[in-house]
């Protein structure tokens, strides 16, 4: 169990309300309170502890320094189950590919989600889904047997200029795994302007589409990367809660159908994006009131894609690296609170690597003060058997 300090929620938006924010200390104090409510740490977290394993052996010994191998464990399916277990018996060239592509910069977040994506260019006329381990199992060894099919597909991708990560979760979006929010008054979801004069999605990635559709209003797409970038590294689909609406990460979820991926795909082309880099771009300030969100993206454990990010080793510890994104980001938002814009700010917590107490974080401020805010808490976050959501009863 790992544990940490932490403040109560009131007493940090306590000191936010207390604020006004209209100059540049006023302006560091509330990015530092409004970083602390987004990354604030529930009380204890149960941790996967590996026992003696070829795996084990492997990352604690022979894997560069902080490998992702240690994290795939936690996004553990039938996928998962049965690459580990090739692995462990020494199959074909699961132990080549698997060393290959953990050794990757930058690294890959999901390996489920790449041998999916792998499955379905290598075979796409095979079923999205398979219900039968045998077939699952049989659809797998063929991946990893002796003639290497994952390995040469990962390097003829690399040979044509694709970052492996685009295609192991640089976004790891899951159509419909929000929906649950809107039946949850305490997320304050409900409460937003939909009607604010500019309505942003920082980090938007591939899921702005999904997302717009949840808060019935247009969102425009502020990123590195425009949504049309999914074709372009040869994603095919996207993975779907399932049921509709649970509150989910990944323990229940399944790919597109062919007629899903081709609906969604048309609304990734249609959908509105401005190229933006946190570490350089301010959000354009032209209009009179906002709303922003961001479902991952703030309080992402997963290295940014900027040129302008300071690294690891320039900062000297993994976490420093994580929020400086956070930090930078909450800055660019409050920057726009403090020349007095009417500014809604929702965030969704959800990280590779780290255990966020708050689910969600609802802020609306007008001529510089906070006027109203909601939090959604969790005091787990399970990691092993998929990343669970609350209660629908929020305490």
């Amino acid at each position: 169990m790992a544990r940490g300090s932490k403040r109560p929620n009131r007493q940090i938006l306590q000191e936010l309300s207390a604020l006004v924010i209209d100059d540049d200390v006023s302006l560091a104090q509330a990015t530092e309170l409004v970083s602390e409510l987004a990354t604030r740490q529930p009380w204890a977290v149960p941790r996967l502890q590996l026992g003696p394993s070829a795996w084990q052996d492997y990352i604690t010994a022979e894997a560069p320094t902080g490998p992702m191998g240690g994290s795939w464990l936690r996004d553990f399916d039938a996928v998962m189950e049965i690459v580990f277990e090739l692995y462990e018996r020494d199959f074909g060239s699961t132990r080549r590919t698997l060393h290959m592509l953990n050794a990757q910069e930058p690294r890959i977040p999901y390996l489920r989600v790449f041998v999916q994506h792998a499955l379905f260019d290598l075979e796409p006329d095979a079923p999205s889904s398979l219900h039968s381990r045998a077939q699952l199992e049989q659809r797998l060894r063929s991946l990893f047997g002796a003639d290497a099919r994952l390995l040469g597909w990962a390097r003829r991708k690399l040979d044509a200029g694709v970052l492996l990560k685009a295609l192991g979760g640089m976004t790891n979006t899951v159509i419909g795994m929000y929906d649950w929010l809107a039946e949850v008054p305490e997320s304050g979801l409900a409460r937003l302007p939909r009607d604010a004069e500019a309505r942003f999605d920082l980090g938007g990635g591939f899921g702005t589409p999904d997302l717009a559709r949840l808060l019935r209003c247009s969102l425009t797409s502020l990123d590195l990367h425009p949504p049309t970038h999914a074709k372009a590294v040869g994603i095919r689909r996207f993975q779907v809660a399932d049921p509709p609406g649970a509150p989910t990460q990944v323990a229940q979820t399944r790919w597109q159908t062919d007629a899903e991926a081709a609906t969604y795909f048309e609304a990734l082309e249609r959908q509105a994006f401005h190229h933006w880099d946190v570490f350089v771009d301010p959000i354009d300030a032209g209009a009179a009131s906002y709303l922003v969100t961001s479902f991952g993206f703030l309080t992402s454990t997963v290295a940014s894609h900027s040129r302008h990010a300071l690294n690891r080793q320039q900062l000297g510890r993994n976490v420093l690296a994580q929020m400086h994104t956070t930090f930078t980001g909450i800055r660019r938002v409050l920057s726009l609170v403090a020349l007095g814009k009417d500014v809604a700010l929702f965030t969704y917590q959800r990280a590779t690597s780290r255990c966020y107490r708050n689910v969600t974080l609802m802020l609306r401020f007008v001529r510089g003060r906070l006027v109203d805010s909601a939090t959604l808490e969790r005091p787990f976050q399970i990691s092993g058997a998929g990343i669970l959501g609350p209660s629908r009863r929020p305490p």
